[in-house]
């Protein structure tokens, strides 16, 4: 493995109310920033099929956000529901992860005013560059401005319920 990615699984938890497999937690180190993500695998019953068969869940997404409490409670509240979360506090750090990461990222969720000279909108322009057809979520306590949003993002104003960010991500696998 290069030395721009090191990975290691952390820890196994026991098997979780409601979850068919053990949570398994694996820490990366990319470029910088240390990137934890949970890999939570749910035992899904195909439709049509007599017999269960596992599906893993493994819609990848990458939270942007800067106050690290707003981006703790979004990214554990989409890791408990089988989603792998990669974390970013600025748009500096979130680009890196974009260009140097070796599993893509499907969703971005970003806020749009973050730490350093880069803002979501910034970032969802970059993402979008290199994945024209992956979905964009934005959050801000700001109104949206129309001019820079990417076409078919989603804009969640703040304070947002996670439950809505849930039925987002849930509509994009339907």
């Amino acid at each position: 493995m290069s030395a721009k990615c090191q990975k290691r699984t952390s820890a196994i938890r026991p098997q979780q109310p409601g979850h068919s497999a053990p949570s398994i937690w694996h820490w990366e180190r990319t470029r910088g920033p240390l990137v934890r993500t949970l890999r939570l695998e749910k035992a899904l019953t195909v439709p049509g099929d007599s017999m269960d068969t596992n599906v893993r869940q493994s819609l990848r997404i990458l939270v942007v956000e800067d106050e690290w409490i707003v981006r703790a409670v979004i990214a554990n509240f989409l890791r408990d529901e089988g989603y792998i979360v990669v974390e970013a506090a600025t748009g500096e750090e979130a680009l890196s992860l974009l260009t140097g990461h070796n599993e893509p990222i499907d969703l971005l969720f970003t806020d749009i005013q973050l730490g350093g000279r880069l803002t979501g909108w910034d970032v969802a322009e970059t993402f979008r560059n290199s994945r024209p057809h992956s979905p964009v979520f934005y959050a801000s306590g700001h109104p949206p401005d129309d001019r820079r949003r990417v076409l078919g993002s989603v804009f969640f104003g703040k304070p947002y319920l996670p439950d809505k960010i849930l039925r987002a991500c849930r509509s994009l696998e339907a």
